[in-house]
């Protein structure tokens, strides 16, 4: 080999060298950005551990706000409407005089049944003196026993007769006073259905009045919780005419009988006194049957998206994005679950723009 076949081999040898080294270098750029690739963030956040509470057992129930009494006023006598005293939104008092019927003709009967008796009553006196005569003539034996008992039944049938006639003229009076419609309790005056110069009888409905204070639910305890649910438990109202406002009522009377179409027992919850409700509102009722442990987290914890309550709890290391179902409401800057997360797991304390399904937390 000559010196300059020599130097080419040389040159050759070298020029494989320098390509072996730069494969090298980037097999390591590559390996090392492969490895910057596969490094996962980690995102540092406060964490709350989930501990269990007692919290209200509570049962919700629907239910229709009634009145105590409710009443079709109709009159007891039938005649012509002279005056109405009352419109619809009147509060009345029981015994208040709320229309008034022509008596005419029962004062007129009166005055006739009134000088009946007293033609009676003179009869009556009479007969009675006569059978005063009557036992002398017996006693001295003036008189048969036969004729005697003839004159003590005329004595009868004259007192039978003054009695018969009182009757008839209690009976007018009545019918005058019964005139005068009044108020069979305390209440108001929600419909009117009569107005002077209609002809009215026994029957026929004149005025709606209902005794609004104090008013009450009455729900439907469906069969399985009816052991639950005593008298004297507090309930809490909630009435779509009044969002974000609850009214305090308890447990006044149970029904003796569970329904057979519904299955369900009626309760009947009295409401304070006072409250802006209406009879024939439709409210929700919540009562609490007692306290049972329940997992509870951070008000801050939790958010709402679209209908549905989300929180972000932490399994295996990563945070995961979970509907729950809040449970009853707790005092305090608190909130129990009642599905969703357990006792003993951790949860993202506060969710902001960090908090995201998937990152790993330290």
């Amino acid at each position: 080999m000559n010196q300059q076949s020599t130097r080419l081999v040389l040159l050759a040898g070298l020029a494989g060298l320098a390509g072996l080294a730069t494969l090298t270098a980037c097999s390591r750029s590559d390996a090392k950005s492969t490895d910057a690739k596969d490094v996962e963030p980690v995102v540092k956040l406060a964490l709350h551990q989930v501990a269990a509470m007692p919290a209200p057992d509570r049962l919700t129930l629907t239910g229709t706000v009634m009145a105590k009494e409710s009443s079709d006023v109709t009159a007891t006598v039938q005649g012509k409407v002279l005056a109405v005293m009352v419109d619809r939104g009147a509060r009345v008092k029981f015994g208040d005089p709320l229309l008034r019927l022509d008596a005419s003709n029962a004062a007129l009967s009166a005055q006739s049944i009134r000088a009946q008796l007293g033609a009676a009553e003179a009869q009556e006196k009479l007969a009675n003196d006569e059978c005063k005569r009557s036992q002398q003539l017996l006693d001295k034996g003036a008189i048969t026993r036969s004729q005697y008992e003839r004159e003590m039944t005329s004595c009868t049938a004259a007192a039978k007769n003054v009695a018969a006639t009182r009757a008839q003229l209690q009976l007018a009076s009545k019918s005058i006073a019964d005139g005068i419609v009044r108020a069979p309790f305390e209440g108001v005056i929600t419909n009117r259905m009569i107005s002077p110069g209609e002809w009215v009888g026994p029957g026929i409905p004149l005025v709606t009045l209902v005794d609004d204070d104090p008013l009450h639910v009455d729900l439907s305890v469906p069969e399985a919780w009816v052991p639950r649910v005593k008298v004297g438990q507090d309930v809490a109202v909630e009435a779509i005419a009044y969002p974000g406002q609850r009214f305090t009522a308890k447990i006044a009377k149970l029904g003796s009988e569970i329904g057979r179409m519904n299955r369900a027992l009626i309760a009947e919850a009295e409401l304070q006194a006072g409250t802006p409700l209406v009879p024939g509102m439709f409210a929700e009722a919540s009562i609490t049957l007692g306290t049972s442990p329940m997992p509870v987290v951070p008000r801050s914890a939790v958010v709402r998206r679209g209908n549905t309550w989300r929180l972000f709890a932490v399994n295996k290391g990563h945070l995961e994005e979970r509907v729950v179902q809040l449970g009853p409401e707790l005092s305090g800057d608190v909130v129990a679950i009642a599905r969703g997360v357990a006792a003993g797991e951790q949860v993202a304390t506060k969710i902001d723009e960090q908090v995201v399904d998937g990152v790993k937390v330290e």
